[in-house]
């Protein structure tokens, strides 16, 4: 199939990253090659030095449209997210790469002002703000755009099958063609902490420590271990604001829960911290920033250093070794109990394999699991790993807290306890709110099991989700 360029617009906050990132999933579960230019990105690497003067703006745009049309050349499916504000320039950039879709994101400046976590509509309306588009430097909209995005009345997803439908009503997809859209890890590619310098307490007088508790801490060790790929290290501002916000990252990509590490100092960016967790060996930070909320309170930007170095590998190549790589993952917090016994039978009869993943190495926990092996016999048909701690989040973040470890930790299949007790929401209905080929793992139960009349526990199996459909 030839190449095409899929030309975002729109004010700033209106959801063009995001729809772009959403539709790079989508065409790449299409088995399509695709490229992503995102504006900022091209600020910060192509256009860096340039301004924000009519034609500054212009240049930037025009070297977007260049490298896009060549990528385009190739075969490459090209997704452009920039404001792009001047008409004239768009549409020479339309005229000179031919295969061209633009697509308007619409949103009022209300709509955007009040989903700004920074406040800069705010501030530009005041007329703090000098060069700020759409309020004090002009944004002219598409005449005759290939579709327009109502971004602030639609949902992301209405949003993106509209888009779809498009491009197959243009003839640049085929219909029904979409994918599975599995990658190797959460986002599609496994990102390793770098190597530990192997800190120690005995460092402490050489390297300031900072102490950090409950879920940050466990967090921290997660991330050490490679297992919250693509992250690893706590998060800077714009994407703690954006997961608490919206569930996702700055990229787009879904994400469960706002991994930050709250800190009064200011330490310089390439400086080390040692993070203390509790009686383990310390963690190594390398800081990247520092931020602050509304309130005042101060966070540290970073990347934490790999503790054991290459764990998380050695586990995949593992499962892959040892043919569990279609097994159903399971990830094990607590002893087990007749509702985790019954997800994990079911797990058996849909994938023939079962993988075990025992978090902070929990005494009672490991004797469970030894329990139920000898019990039913499944030494050939179960795998048994330690990982670090596990936390257990809110019902609303947990599904995809567990569905996003157990990707990276590479079985192909997961299975998804409930808290016990009163839940606010499902584990099922959790995962809802995200499109199909935002989640690369097929859930194959999901709890809660509860008791049926005649005493039995049941639970409802998870069927394959359908992929987004465009009609």
């Amino acid at each position: 199939m030839a190449g095409f360029v899929v030309w975002f617009t729109g004010l700033s906050g209106s959801g063009k990253s995001t729809l772009g990132r959403l539709l790079s999933q989508e065409l790449s579960a299409r088995q399509l090659h695709v490229e992503v230019l995102d504006g900022d990105l091209v600020r910060e690497h192509l256009s860096k030095g340039l301004g924000f003067s009519r034609e500054d703006r212009d240049t930037n745009v025009r070297r977007i449209g260049f490298v896009a049309k060549l990528l385009a050349g190739t075969g490459a499916c090209v997704i452009t997210a920039a404001i792009s504000p001047y008409r004239s320039v768009r549409d020479e950039q339309r005229a000179a790469i031919g295969r061209f879709v633009e697509v308007y994101c619409k949103c009022s400046i209300d709509e955007l002002a009040e989903r700004d976590p920074k406040g800069l509509y705010k501030k530009a309306l005041r007329g703090e703000l000098p060069h700020f588009t759409g309020v004090s430097d002009p944004y002219e909209a598409p005449e005759a755009p290939e579709i327009v995005l109502d971004t602030g009345a639609s949902s992301i997803a209405d949003c993106l099958a509209q888009l779809l439908s498009k491009l197959e009503e243009l003839g640049l997809l085929s219909r029904g063609s979409s994918g599975a859209g599995v990658g190797p890890a959460w986002g599609g590619q496994l990102v390793a902490p770098p190597p530990s310098s192997s800190p120690s307490r005995n460092a402490g007088a050489q390297r300031a420590e900072l102490r950090v508790q409950g879920t940050a801490a466990r967090l921290a060790r997660l991330a050490a271990f490679g297992v919250l790929s693509p992250i690893i290290g706590p998060l800077g501002e714009k994407d703690a604001h954006k997961v608490e916000k919206e569930g996702r990252l700055e990229s787009a990509l879904a994400w469960p829960v706002p991994f930050v590490i709250p800190c009064e100092t200011e330490p310089t960016a390439g400086s080390r911290l040692l993070l203390v967790t509790g009686d383990e060996e310390p963690l190594e930070l390398v800081v990247r920033g520092t931020w602050r909320d509304e309130s005042g309170r101060g966070f540290v930007q970073g990347e934490l250093t790999a503790t054991p170095p290459g764990a998380l590998r050695a586990l995949r190549e593992r499962l892959h070794t040892q043919g569990f790589g279609r097994a159903a993952g399971f990830l094990v917090r607590r002893p087990l109990d007749a509702a985790d016994e019954l997800l994990l039978s079911i797990g058996l009869e849909a994938r023939g394999k079962i993988a075990l993943y025992i978090g902070g190495g929990e005494q009672a926990a490991h004797a469970s699991v030894k329990a139920l092996i000898a019990a039913r016999g499944l030494h050939d048909v179960a795998l048994v790993a330690d990982v670090p701690p596990l936390p257990v989040l809110s019902p609303e973040r947990d599904p995809l807290f567990v569905a996003v470890l157990l990707t990276n930790l590479g079985p192909t299949g997961a299975l998804l306890d409930a808290p016990h007790g009163e839940a606010a929401i499902e584990p099922r209905s959790a995962l809802e709110r995200w499109l199909p080929s935002e989640i690369p793992i097929e859930i194959v139960a999901a709890g809660p099991v509860v008791r049926a009349p005649d005493g039995a526990l049941v639970t409802r199996r998870m069927s394959p989700r359908p992929p987004l459909s465009a009609g």
